[in-house]
């Protein structure tokens, strides 16, 4: 069985390979980021529902693990297709230009901007961010997990990872794990890390999302399984034994471990029932990687099928679980110009609602209390006006700028909402 050490080097080594060739700065901070961070996930998970509580009066010492009702799993049976879009109700078509659409309100949620994450009038710095590095930030209860890499004034190391207070204020240094997932109400974490000093082995903690204190931790076998979001009470994780993965679902109260059926390598979850997950394509879809949303709850179904959609990649689900939003590219290595897909998909009524496309691309989409969709539009491919802005779309295709829109340059003019985004 190959050592903990190189499933990480062969993880890294597959994210790095799904960057493409061109001369785009991406491309080239993937390939760095990959050779110089052993253990880091490509995707964060549990960003679906960002309006968390500024402060939770809790017992730090006594925290409960049972963040939300227990989440049951049924019997995993026999894969059931995705329901096809059915033919009711043309969806709303949208072209976005970032110079043509009007400015709106600022973001309802937290968003990154030169230096700071902004909260409505709250603020928090965040130190060490450097121009060409890269940062990574997730709300938790009353601040944010924040991760700063490629940055002055830490060290030895290539990255940070900090539990930071609302106001910036740093609570606590976090040790070398991936990058926690964060429960919905954001008083727990769960990350992976080397189980003690044993190179071949890999631990799964819960940690306290305000201190983080440690609060339990199980060894595991050496197959680096890493979380990618909880589900009520339970931790969904990926493992890399296989080229496509699987996926498992851990119990921290029994540390018992269950495989997901019909689900390969997971990306994230809506924190509640809904797993993003690379998926078996579907006959019709043979030989095309696909990416789906799986109810946990459900007998593992299969709800969407981003390959029904020009192989669309599932980026998001709305809180309630109702709507995914899905997006797929073209490039045009002539014009070094990316064309973008956004379509968001009613699982209720089994339809598409809204298509986005443009001459950008469609960034950690982030969903607002009201319903609309944030997501940072990102034409940093036209090398003719590279352009970055944070876009607000309502699920009937109104469309307005969040943030003004400025040029790109690296971080020095990049916005973030939270979840992951190469510096």
């Amino acid at each position: 069985m190959p050592t903990t050490e190189q499933l990480f080097t062969d993880s890294l080594r597959r994210h790095a390979d799904q960057v493409g060739a061109s001369d785009r700065p991406f491309a080239q901070v993937a390939y760095r980021e990959a050779r110089r961070i052993r253990i880091r996930r490509r995707i964060i998970a549990g960003v679906a529902c960002v309006a968390l509580a500024v402060a939770i009066p809790v017992g730090l010492d006594v925290l409960d693990l049972r963040t939300t009702s227990k989440t049951h799993v049924g019997p995993a049976g026999t894969q059931s297709p995705a329901p096809r879009p059915s033919g009711r109700a043309t969806p709303v078509k949208v072209t976005l230009d970032l110079d043509k659409l009007p400015r709106g309100e600022a973001p309802k949620v937290p968003w990154y901007d030169d230096g700071v994450i902004r909260d409505g009038n709250q603020t928090a710095p965040v130190a060490g961010v450097k121009d060409g590095g890269d940062l990574t930030f997730v709300p938790t209860a009353g601040g944010y997990v924040v991760e700063v890499g490629c940055c002055e004034g830490i060290g030895d190391s290539t990255s940070r990872t900090t539990l930071i207070a609302s106001d910036g204020a740093v609570r606590k240094t976090l040790p070398e794990v991936t990058f926690p997932v964060v429960s919905g109400d954001g008083r727990l974490l769960a990350w992976a890390g080397m189980a003690g000093d044993q190179p071949s082995g890999t631990s799964l903690a819960i940690v306290d999302g305000i201190t983080g204190k440690v609060l339990h931790r199980a060894d595991v076998d050496p197959r680096f399984p890493y979380p990618v979001g909880f589900l009520g009470d339970l931790v969904a994780v990926t493992e890399q034994r296989s080229d496509k993965g699987t996926t498992e679902l851990w119990d921290p109260e029994t540390d018992e471990i269950s495989t997901v059926k019909g689900a390969l390598r997971s990306h994230r979850t809506n924190g509640g029932e809904l797993l993003l997950t690379e998926v078996q394509p579907a006959p019709e879809h043979t030989g095309m990687d696909c990416q789906g949303v799986i109810d946990i709850a459900g007998n593992s179904r299969r709800l969407w099928d981003g390959c029904d959609f020009d192989g669309a990649e599932v980026m998001s689900v709305s809180p309630d679980g109702r709507y995914v939003f899905g997006t797929t590219y073209e490039t045009n290595y002539e014009t070094k110009r990316d064309t973008g897909k956004a379509v968001i998909f009613d699982l209720k009524e089994s339809r598409t609602v809204l298509e986005i496309s443009g001459l950008l691309r469609f960034e950690a989409p982030t969903w607002e209390p009201d319903g609309s969709i944030l997501f940072v539009a990102d034409a940093y491919q036209d090398l003719t006006n590279p352009k970055n802005a944070i876009a607000r779309c309502t699920l009937q295709g109104e469309c307005e700028l969040a943030t003004k829109a400025r040029k790109t340059d690296h971080l020095a003019g990049r916005y973030l909402l939270p979840g992951f985004r190469w510096g």
